[in-house]
This record gives structure tokens, C-alpha cells and sequence, in this order.
């Protein structure tokens, strides 16, 4: 009896032991999972506090446009996003950028914001470039590479004196809010309205052909300063559009043979062209200049002839962008980007037809365009200095930040000039270069022009216009340019003298 007593003892005492060692793994295991949830917890709570506060000082961006749910503005949104920005609509408190489809300072709203802007803050439009993006404006400024156009009803009279000693001329007739272009005899023309935004224009009537496609060439071209003028272009690539229909024989009711509308056929499905692009992975601007090559045309001449016809045009037009921005506290908050459209004719004349205010970035028509137009985004955020590396609201920029980024050294030059007895005094007006002579407001545009040549990416200077090494010396300036011109254009001879980069 006392030894089954026993077994039975030791018994109860074993599984006792046993409940009591699995009670012990299950609390452990429970302390674990409890302490485990509580690093969780915590973690989360961390990175909620840390996305919290990047947020906070991550710079934003104020989309300013119609219908922006419609996904137009779907590639600038993304690059924005990329380079750090938190994007906002409808009048937010603080942003960095602006950044406006429509031309934002006849706005009254947004007007009085644009008043009080701080020295931070960028916007996408240039005060007074309509004189350049209004159709009537540009094509009745009288260029060379320009159709000779008419304003309507003034230069009626003209108009009908010309066309007798041009029987066989078409014309187009324009204004700046209807697309609609059809070709005209100008007998078939309607002369009688009385709108000043109505104009008359030569049309070119001998366009270069591709594969029996008219075509025109659009230029990314950004001004990023008025005084002095500095003007870019994307020179990495340009937009090919070509017609839906073949240009011959032309019948001038059909304008799908004519006017190149949203639907252009892309150089991707243009025979001559398509291989080079597709297999051979050349851009559009690439694409061409094989072209033009193999068929015996200069293609070098070709860019140089635009590139010179966009800054006459910024040249023209520039006193009034000036007197328009004097309303603002500075020009240094302004940039534009806008897209000059060039049609070649047989003989390689180039002719201006219009320059767009807000170039279209959508690949909704034509997907394979993302690339392109997410790449002109992005260089231009580089050029004009609005993408960095360390994203963060610009207003908290350091004063040491400032500086790593640049110092009175690295806009520097003329160092035998300037060292010289008469620049200690700043004698002579070629000593304005230096640092002891310069104004402020000259070291900041110095300032500017050194950040954006260093971060222009593909984009590449037109003016102050490019030189050679060779050529950069005095005699290379005219000095009949506004003075902040003068200064600007030494500068950069005197960088160019240095650095053969700096020359363009």
C-alpha cells in the first residue's frame, strides 16, 4: 500500500513538473511575442514619426492647372515625386515650386501670391513671354525665318498688293485661339474681320520631305534669366512630328497631309527612320542627322540656323519681358520652359511656325514618348536647381550649404586683370568682373550661371552664345548689349579662356 502510495506521489510530482516546465516555455514564448509586438510597435511609430517629418521638410511643389485629374501632367507629377517633392494643388500655404499650366500672372489669385514671393520659391513662367508664345505677336514681328505674315484688317491692303506679284502663293490664315489651319488661295480668304488677333501668312509651300511625310522639329528652350539674358536648348534631343498622310499630291482639303495635329505619326513608324530609333536605339535628333547625312544635307548647319533664330527671337522680344517683370520684387524666382516648332523646306531654310507656352508632356497618344519628356523634366529641375540630392524645403537652405555649393572662388576669373594696380581702384569698366569692383546683384548672376552650367545635364547654352578657346577674347563681345550682357558674356569668355568646357 505505501509503495503504490508512493509511485503515486512521484507520479503526481512528474506530471506537476512537466506542466510546470511547459507553462514555463509558454511564458517565455509569450514574453517573447509581447516584446517582439512592443519593438513593432515602437519601430512603427518611429518610422511614422520619421515619414511624419520628412514630410515636413520636404520641399513642395504647387501644380496650378484645369482638369489635372485627367493625367496630363502625369510624367512632370512622377519627376517631381522622384526628386523628393510632395505635390499640392488649390493655393497651398508654403511651396517651393509653382509650377503652372496656364500662364498664371493674369490670375488675380494667384497674382497677389506671386506679389509677395520669397526669394526661395521658383516659378515655371517668366513674366511678359507671351510677346514670344502669342502666334500674332511672333509671326508678324518681321524675322527672316518666319513666313511673311499680315495682320488683319491693318495690313489688308498689303496682303492683296503681294499677292498679285505671287499668283501661285497659298497662305494659311491664324489666330492666337483657333488651331484649326487650312491652306487658302488668298482670294478664297476671309479678309473681313475686324479682331486684331487675326493674321494672314505665307505658307511654305516646298517643305523637306521623309519618306513623302512633312514634318516639323520642336526645341526644348529654357530662358532662366532676362537680365542678363541666358537662354538653354535640349540639345540631346528633339520632338520629330510627322503628318498622317502623305504630302503628295497635295490636296489642300485634306489637311492630314499639311498640318500636323496630336495624332502625328512618330518617327517610330517612319520606314527611313525606324530602324536607326528602334534597333539601333539613336534618339530622334540622332535619327535625323543620319538622315540628312546619307541624303547629302548639312545637319550641323541645320541646328546652328536654329539655334541662332531662337535667340534673335529672345534677343527682339526681351525689352519687353524686361519692362513686364519690373512688377515683381526680382526675375531670379522666374523660368520657362517652352518648345520652339521649326518646319525645314527642301532647300534646308528653317521656318519658325510657332513657339508653345506649355509644350505638351503626355504620352498618352504616344507611349514610347515617356522617356523623352520625363528626361527634359528632369534636366530641366537640374538646370534651373530645383532637384537635389537632399531633398528638403529650399527655404532652409544654410548659409554653409549655400556656400558648399559655391563660394566667391568658383566664380572667379580674369585673375591677371584683377590682381592688376588698375582694378585695385576699379579704374576701367572691364574690372567690373572682379570681385572688389562687381555690384551684389552681379555676383548673384554669377552665382546662378555657374550652378546651372554646372548642373545643365543635356541642356546647353545659346546665349550668352557659345565659342571656341580661340575666339574667346575681347573682340568676340558686342558691347552694344545691355551692360548686365556685357558682364555676362566676359565672364564666360574669361571661364572659356580657362576651361574648354565652359565655352558652351
Amino acid at each position: 500500500m505505501s509503495m503504490r502510495y508512493s509511485r503515486a506521489v512521484v507520479l503526481l510530482m512528474l506530471i506537476g513538473l512537466t506542466v510546470m516546465t511547459v507553462n514555463i516555455f509558454e511564458l517565455r514564448y509569450l514574453v517573447g511575442q509581447l516584446r517582439e509586438q512592443s519593438i513593432k510597435s515602437v519601430n512603427e511609430r518611429l518610422s511614422e514619426a520619421v515619414v511624419e517629418q520628412k514630410a515636413k521638410e520636404a520641399p513642395v511643389v504647387w501644380f496650378h492647372a484645369k482638369n489635372i485629374e485627367t493625367g496630363y501632367l502625369d510624367h512632370p507629377i512622377k519627376v517631381f515625386k522622384r526628386a523628393g517633392y510632395v505635390i499640392k494643388k488649390d493655393f497651398p500655404k508654403k511651396w517651393d515650386v509653382l509650377w503652372s499650366h496656364e500662364y498664371p500672372f493674369t490670375e488675380t489669385k494667384v497674382y497677389n501670391m506671386v506679389k509677395q514671393i520669397s526669394p526661395h520659391q521658383k516659378i515655371n513662367k517668366f513674366p511678359g513671354t507671351g510677346f514670344i508664345t502669342n502666334k500674332a505677336s511672333l509671326a508678324t514681328s518681321g524675322f527672316p525665318f518666319t513666313p511673311k505674315a499680315y495682320k488683319i484688317p491693318q495690313d489688308k491692303d498689303k496682303l492683296l498688293h503681294d499677292a498679285k506679284l505671287k499668283p501661285d502663293q497659298l497662305y494659311v490664315q491664324k489666330s492666337n485661339a483657333h488651331r484649326g489651319i487650312f491652306i487658302r488661295k488668298i482670294g478664297q480668304m476671309d479678309l473681313a474681320s475686324k479682331s486684331n488677333k487675326v493674321f494672314v501668312q505665307e505658307y511654305v509651300m516646298d517643305p523637306l520631305l521623309i519618306d513623302g511625310r512633312k514634318f516639323d522639329i520642336g526645341i526644348y528652350t529654357v530662358m532662366t534669366s532676362v537680365s542678363p539674358l541666358r537662354v538653354y536648348v535640349y540639345d540631346e534631343e528633339a520632338l520629330l512630328r510627322f503628318c498622317p498622310k502623305d504630302y503628295l499630291p497635295l490636296d489642300v482639303t485634306n489637311t492630314r497631309q499639311y498640318v500636323v495635329a496630336d495624332d502625328y505619326t512618330p518617327t517610330w513608324e517612319i520606314p527611313s527612320l525606324k530602324k536607326m530609333y528602334t534597333d539601333g536605339q539613336f534618339s530622334h535628333k540622332q535619327s535625323l542627322n543620319s538622315f540628312l547625312k546619307r541624303k547629302g544635307f548639312n545637319y550641323k548647319k541645320l541646328w546652328a540656323d536654329i539655334n541662332e533664330a531662337i535667340v534673335q527671337v529672345y534677343l527682339n522680344k526681351r525689352a519687353e519681358i524686361l519692362a513686364t517683370s519690373r512688377r515683381y520684387k526680382s526675375t531670379r524666382n522666374f523660368f520657362e520652359m517652352v518648345r520652339f516648332d521649326f518646319v525645314v523646306d527642301s532647300k534646308m531654310n528653317i521656318w519658325l511656325m510657332e513657339v508653345n507656352m506649355s509644350p505638351n508632356l503626355s504620352s498618352a497618344v504616344h507611349p514610347p514618348n515617356k522617356l523623352l519628356y520625363e528626361q527634359v523634366m528632369y534636366n530641366l529641375l537640374s538646370l534651373v536647381g530645383i532637384a537635389s540630392l537632399t531633398p528638403r524645403t529650399l527655404v532652409d537652405n544654410s548659409p554653409d550649404e549655400e556656400i558648399m555649393k559655391i563660394g566667391l572662388r568658383d566664380i572667379q576669373v580674369g585673375y591677371d586683370l584683377c590682381s592688376s594696380e588698375q582694378c585695385s581702384s576699379c579704374k576701367i569698366e572691364k574690372c567690373e568682373i572682379c570681385l572688389q569692383c562687381r555690384q551684389q546683384h552681379q555676383t548673384e548672376f554669377l552665382n546662378d550661371a555657374f550652378l546651372e552650367h554646372v548642373h545643365r545635364r543635356n541642356f546647353r547654352r545659346v546665349f550668352p552664345r557659345p565659342m571656341t578657346q580661340d575666339k574667346a577674347n575681347d573682340d568676340s563681345i558686342n558691347y552694344n548689349m545691355m551692360p548686365n550682357d556685357v558682364l555676362m558674356q566676359r565672364w564666360f569668355m574669361l571661364k572659356c579662356q580657362d576651361d574648354a568646357s565652359w565655352c558652351n
